[in-house]
C-alpha cells in the first residue's frame, strides 16, 4: 500500500486538485492491479475445487483468497469514496482537512478498519447460519426420542391425553423402534404396515452410503439417525432411489397466480391423475416444515380443482369418520382448493418406474430422471448437479 498521504508536498492551492486526483489515481492503480492477482488466484482455486470436491485443504485455501480479494475490493471502495469527498472541496478548504484526515489515515489505521468490517460480516453470517441450525433442528442436543417423550408430557400436562395413553404411546414406541414398523397410531386400519420415523431415518443414511444425493448428505453432515434434523423432498427421492424406485422431482419455485397460490402446481396434479388408463401412485408434496401425501384430484362443474390429501397434523379422529358413511362434510377433511396452497415454494416426488440395473449402478439417478422448475407458468427442465 502506498505511502500515507500526508507525504505528498503540497506547492500552492492552484495546484493542490490536481495533486490530490494524480496521488488518488496512483493508488487505484496499485490496488486495481492486486485485485488482478487475486482474483485470478480464486479462479484457479475454484477449478482445483470443482476437479477435487473433498480436499479440505484446497477449500481453506479457498475461502482464504476469497477473503483476501474482498477486503483489497473495500479498499478500493473506501478509496474512491475518500477521493470523491476532497475533490468536492474547495481550494481553501483542501488543504487542511487533508492533511487531517487523509495525512493522518495510515495504512495500519485502514487495515484495522477493514478487519473490523470483515469481523462483523463473519460475525453476523455466524450469527445467520446458527439461526438456520437451530431452525432445522441440526444443533439441538434433543434426540428424536427425547422429544417424542416430550411432547407426551406436554399432552399429559394439557389434558389432552391420559396417564394411561401416555404409557401404552412409550410402550407402543418402544416396540416400533426395536422392529422398524410404525405403530400406526396416526393411521386408520386395514392399511399395510408403514416404517417408523428410525428406520427413514436408518434409510436415508443407507441411500447416502450407497452414492445418493451426496450434497443433501453433507448439508445435514451426513447423520439424521435419532436426531430432529428436518427431512423433505430429495432425501425420500435419495430413498426410494436406493430402493430401485424411479423417481420425478418437480419444484415449484414461486407462486403462479393472484394471491400468492400455485395454479400451475393444481393444473400438474390434476393432469397426473387425469390418466386414468394406468395407476397412478399418491404424489409427495413438500413445502416449509411440512409433508402431505396426495392422494387425488376433485374436479367441479366450475372447472375449478380440488386436491385429496392426507395430512400427519390431521386429528385421529377426523380420519376414523372415514370408517363410516363418507359424505361431503367427511371430505373436507382432506380436501384442498387452490387458495389452500400460499407457501412460497413447494415440491413434489412423483414415482415414475423402476430403477434397471444400470441406472441403479450409476448412481446418477436424479441427473437421468431430470429436475423440473416451474415459475409463472414456465416449465424450465433443470440438470441438477452431477454425482461426484
Amino acid at each position: 500500500m502506498a505511502a500515507p498521504m500526508d507525504s505528498i508536498v503540497l506547492p500552492c492551492d492552484d495546484f493542490l486538485g490536481f495533486q490530490m486526483e494524480e496521488a488518488y489515481k496512483q493508488r487505484e492503480v496499485a490496488i486495481k492491479k492486486c485485485i488482478s492477482v487475486a482474483s485470478e488466484d480464486v479462479n484457479k482455486l475454484r477449478t482445483l475445487k470443482m476437479n477435487n470436491p473433498d480436499d479440505g485443504d484446497i477449500l481453506k485455501k479457498l475461502r482464504k483468497n476469497q477473503t483476501k480479494l474482498r477486503l483489497i475490493q473495500q479498499e478500493l471502495n473506501v478509496e474512491e469514496v475518500l477521493k470523491d469527498r476532497a475533490l468536492k472541496m474547495t481550494n481553501a478548504d483542501r488543504e487542511p482537512v487533508l492533511l487531517r484526515q487523509l495525512g493522518t489515515y495510515s495504512d495500519w489505521q485502514f487495515a484495522q478498519k477493514l478487519q473490523s468490517e470483515e469481523q462483523q460480516r463473519v460475525q453476523v453470517d455466524a450469527n445467520q447460519l446458527e439461526q438456520q441450525k437451530t431452525k432445522y433442528g441440526m444443533n439441538t442436543r434433543l434426540t428424536a426420542r427425547q422429544q417424542f417423550d416430550r411432547d407426551l408430557e406436554r399432552a399429559v400436562s394439557a389434558g389432552s391425553m391420559t396417564v394411561s395413553e401416555f404409557l401404552e404411546r412409550k410402550a407402543s414406541q418402544t416396540k416400533s423402534s426395536q422392529s422398524g414398523v410404525d405403530d400406526g397410531y396416526t393411521r386408520v386400519t386395514g392399511q399395510p404396515k408403514m416404517p417408523s420415523i428410525l428406520k427413514l431415518q436408518q434409510l436415508i443414511e443407507n441411500a447416502w452410503k450407497e452414492g445418493f444425493d451426496p450434497h443433501g448428505s453433507m448439508q445435514l453432515e451426513g447423520r439424521v439417525v435419532n436426531t430432529r434434523k428436518w427431512i423433505g423432498a430429495t432425501e425420500i427421492v435419495a430413498v426410494l432411489s436406493s430402493l430401485h424406485v424411479k423417481c420425478q422431482l418437480l419444484d415449484f419455485n414461486a407462486p403462479s397466480g393472484k394471491d400468492n397460490t400455485h395454479p400451475v402446481m393444481i393444473n400438474w396434479v390434476r393432469a397426473y391423475f387425469k390418466d386414468s388408463n394406468n395407476f397412478k401412485p399418491p404424489l409427495y408434496l413438500q413445502h416449509q416444515g411440512h409433508s402431505r401425501t396426495i392422494i387425488g384430484v376433485e374436479e367441479l362443474h366450475n372447472g375449478s380443482c380440488n386436491l385429496l390429501l392426507f395430512d400427519p397434523g390431521t386429528q385421529k379422529s377426523r380420519m376414523e369418520l372415514f370408517h363410516g358413511k363418507i359424505d361431503y362434510n367427511t371430505m373436507q377433511t382432506i380436501r384442498r382448493g387452490l387458495h389452500a396452497f400460499r407457501a412460497l415454494q413447494y415440491q413434489i416426488v412423483a414415482v415414475v418406474g423402476l430403477l434397471n440395473d444400470t441406472e441403479f449402478q450409476s448412481n446418477t439417478v436424479v441427473q437421468q430422471n431430470g429436475r423440473e422448475v416451474r415459475d409463472g407458468g414456465k416449465v424450465v427442465t433443470v440438470p441438477p448437479k452431477p454425482m461426484l
